[in-house]
């Protein structure tokens, strides 16, 4: 009888967590919402945060391990899970932390990491006096939401009644938190904890859509960085990570680096792989690992060590706004030779607006290669070349073909 892993979460980012599992012998039990195809055993459509029905499933499957990946709700729930049923997994105080931007705050202010000034708003008018005491721009985002929903840089009293209402419609909790603005750029970490230590992975580099908004367009692994800055980078990723507690799993950290000063500023952390197939498909390409192979063995309490190669390959993540009309899949073919993922929703229209969160990107491909300013050029002319899509689709170059 084979051993049954349950995978918390599965859309097509968490694709190559499946298909390793299935690689590796385990019968899969996936819970998802996504309505694409997943190779697994035995699916539940079921939401993430919904702990009753996820719990229901666990008491009825009986799953060796829980897993999930680049999902903050997802593992939330493995966390919920694997404590209450004495399994592999991370701590529900850890979790409940970084699914917390108010709670962060207070950990950084802990450890004394630099950050920006901050407070918890429960009106739009406290919102205001932070701007009159700080003066405009100030950021204004929910304690407890992803993919910079509900995350505004506002530069006047008129924008900030209105982000405000906008970000408590998008909290969970309806808490918001005004922040001081720091005029930097993105840089992502991504890092994996186990045996009680923090394994710094790899930092990346971003360019964004526009000033009122730190969503990418682009992001560079490994960034475009100086060592002396990798270095900073790590020394303050182990400080907050150890003043959070957490002690497994993937870490997604990110920080602003002020134009003005060079400083790193902390601005979040989560106990996760970094979205768009970052922990199982980026990092395990520039470090030359199997970390979905690591990430299971740790689940099912392997005390492995985590080997990583010191010479990085570059990969380039660039999303997609299609201006072209050929259909996603043949334009694929024809690219797949530099390709490791590529992703394109179902959307039959034109984009609509500016790109003010990460749910209003159309697509994304993950070019490698060792020249980041060839692999721009290929997914500029494979954004030239792609129509909007009737159909939604999937390439994994670990799969070999698409979904």
């Amino acid at each position: 009888m084979s051993r049954k892993i349950m995978l918390i979460g599965v859309g097509w980012e968490q694709l190559p967590l499946v298909y390793k599992a299935k690689e590796k012998g385990f019968a899969v039990v996936a819970t998802t919402s996504w309505s694409g195809e997943i190779p697994a055993d035995v699916i539940y459509r079921v939401d993430s945060r919904d702990l009753d029905e996820l719990e229901k499933i666990f008491q009825k499957e009986k799953p060796d391990a829980v897993l999930a990946d680049e999902c903050d709700y997802s593992m939330y729930a493995v966390a919920y899970l694997t404590e209450k049923y004495h399994l592999p997994g991370p701590s529900l105080k850890a979790l409940t932390i970084t699914n917390n931007k108010f709670l962060q705050r207070q950990c950084g202010t802990s450890c004394g990491i630099l950050q920006p000034e901050y407070t918890l708003c429960w009106s739009w008018e406290q919102a205001r006096q932070f701007a009159a005491e700080r003066g405009y721009p100030i950021v204004i985002k929910p304690v407890d939401n992803r993919g910079s929903i509900g995350v505004c840089v506002v530069h006047s009293d008129q924008e900030l009644r209105e982000s405000w209402f906008e970000a408590v419609k998008n909290s969970h909790s309806r808490l918001v938190i005004a922040e001081e603005y720091i005029n930097g750029s993105v840089v992502n970490v991504d890092g994996y904890c186990h045996k009680g230590g923090f394994t710094f992975l790899s930092a990346g580099t971003r360019e964004v859509y526009s000033d009122r908004t730190t969503v990418a367009k682009a992001l560079y692994y490994p960034g475009l960085l100086t060592k002396e800055q990798f270095a900073q980078l790590e020394e303050n990723s182990a400080k907050i990570v150890a003043e959070i507690g957490i002690s497994y799993g993937f870490i997604h950290i990110e920080y602003l680096l002020e134009r003005k000063s060079g400083k790193f500023w902390l601005v979040e952390i989560a106990n996760r792989g970094g979205g768009v197939t970052t922990s199982n498909t980026i990092l395990p390409c520039i470090k030359s690992v199997d970390l979905m192979d690591f990430y299971i063995d740790h689940a099912l309490g392997a005390e492995k060590t985590l080997k990583i190669d010191a010479a990085d390959r570059k990969v380039l993540m660039y999303f997609i706004e299609p201006h072209g009309s050929r259909n996603a899949v043949d334009v694929i073919g024809e690219a797949k030779e530099h390709l490791l993922a590529f992703h394109m929703n179902q959307y039959s229209g034109s984009a609509d607006g500016p790109i003010k969160n990460a749910t209003g990107r159309v697509g994304v491909a993950i070019f490698e290669g060792t020249d980041f300013e060839e692999m721009k050029t290929r997914a500029k002319n494979l954004e030239h070349e792609i129509g909007y899509s009737q159909e939604e689709c999937t390439f994994y170059k670990s799969a070999g073909d698409h979904i």
